[in-house]
């Protein structure tokens, strides 16, 4: 509850929203049967990663996922360059990625029926999924051309 997340922060980062959803997701799906209470076990460790804290034992798939995703992110818009002003291209500090996945947080908290196998808001993300891009040098990457993809049947 101690980090603020504007209204017109999310509307500024929603594309980021939209990308760390997907790889949540796509993280989700590599673990079969993960439910909603585990997605908020592993949210909960992404906090304390972006914290900057040390998070013990073995990263999980989905951080592996959400981790890479980040990283691609990162290098994508590194390689873009500055505008004709000079203005180089935006960073993307730990702390904009913490605020997205505490967003995230508060959808699950939202969206989780409470019991103890569901997949509420696992199913809620999937309709704003969008697959991971292939890095491509000459292309940077388009997130809003990127059309989300159909919802997959994940029971």
């Amino acid at each position: 509850m101690d980090i603020d997340v504007p209204e017109s922060f999310m509307q500024q980062y929603e594309w980021l929203l939209v990308l760390v959803g997907s790889a949540l997701v796509d993280g989700a799906l590599k673990t079969p049967g993960m439910t909603d209470h585990e997605i908020r076990t592993e949210l909960a460790g992404l906090v304390t990663r972006y914290r900057g804290m040390a998070v013990e034992g073995e990263p999980s798939l989905v951080a592996e996922s959400v981790a890479a995703r980040v990283l691609d992110i990162r290098s994508r818009l590194a390689k873009m360059p500055a505008d004709e002003a000079g203005v180089p291209p935006m960073e993307l500090p730990d702390e904009t990625i913490l605020s997205v996945v505490v967003f995230l947080q508060r959808l699950e908290i939202s969206h989780n029926n409470g019991r103890k196998l569901s997949r509420a808001f696992l199913q809620f993300l999937m309709q704003f999924h969008v697959p991971s891009l292939p890095m491509d040098d000459e292309t940077p990457a388009a997130v809003e051309s990127v059309e989300p993809a159909a919802a997959a049947d994940i029971s």
